[in-house]
């Protein structure tokens, strides 16, 4: 054998080193970039959930506070039913000044013709008046969490309306995606996910995804009225930018060490 040969061969191998090299440190890159795309969409998906929790609440809020000044006041008096409807929320209940619940309306209850317990009405009652004239959040009761909203009147008369997290507002806020979300219990594993974190970073929780995975998740946790966890909303979406950024560099790498090998 030659020595030009040999020599030949030494920077064939080189080179063949460099190029894997090079094709193996700009795969880990552009993978990694492409992951983060998809970790960014399906986080901003997420954002929107949250935003459509809140503009809700605002929504529930104003609506509350119009109803208790027309029924209490000598505005437009509407029913209980009337409001539900109008506004398409769950529950409504009024609290007197001396914190007795003088009436509870339910609308298209979970379970058909359940209805709120008298620890149930406790809850409420306590939510009435431990805020100091309105609030809004999420409360669980018997019948499933609740997102709320409290509006009191001068004379101390407390009114919360209330939606149902799951069931209808569930499939409304399902329909407004492109995306599978779920609402689940705040316990077991997925609390792991969030330990550690501030509240505020806990509102916004991406995991890598599994090797071999082909969906990516976001998930955020929700409290209650004192601060404990309640709900956690996930959302799932596919790999885009992963799967088809992974399928064009196999196929550029493999164009590539095609021609090489011919040249």
């Amino acid at each position: 054998m030659s020595v030009r040969f040999k020599i030949f061969i030494c920077l064939a191998g080189l080179a063949l080193v460099l190029w894997g090299s090079s094709a193996y440190m700009a795969t880990q890159v552009f993978l990694e970039r492409f992951d983060q795309l998809d970790s960014q969409r399906v986080g901003r998906t997420l954002g929107r959930v949250n935003e459509g929790l809140r503009d809700r609440e605002r929504q529930m809020l104003a609506a509350i506070g119009l109803w208790l000044r027309d029924n209490q006041g000598g505005g437009r008096e509407r029913s209980g039913t009337e409001f539900l409807n109008e506004f398409d929320m769950n529950a409504l209940a009024v609290v007197s000044a001396s914190g007795r619940i003088e009436m509870v309306v339910l609308r298209r209850a979970p379970g058909g013709e359940a209805r709120l317990t008298s620890t149930d009405e406790a809850i409420l009652a306590d939510l009435l008046q431990v805020k100091s004239s309105k609030g809004s959040g999420l409360v669980m009761t018997s019948l499933g969490p609740m997102l709320y909203a409290v509006s009191r009147d001068a004379s101390g008369v407390s009114a919360i309306a209330g939606t149902f997290v799951g069931g209808e507002y569930e499939q409304y806020l399902r329909n407004s995606l492109l995306s599978e979300l779920s609402i689940l219990p705040a316990s077991g594993s997925l609390m792991e996910l969030f330990r550690g974190r501030s509240e505020e970073s806990q509102m916004s929780v991406m995991p890598t995804p599994k090797p071999g995975s082909n969906q990516v998740d976001a998930f955020s946790l929700l409290r209650d009225a004192k601060g404990e966890p309640i709900l956690i909303l996930k959302v799932t979406e596919a790999r885009h930018s992963f799967l088809d950024g992974s399928a064009n560099l196999r196929y550029f790498l493999g164009l590539s060490s095609a021609v090489a090998g011919v040249t």
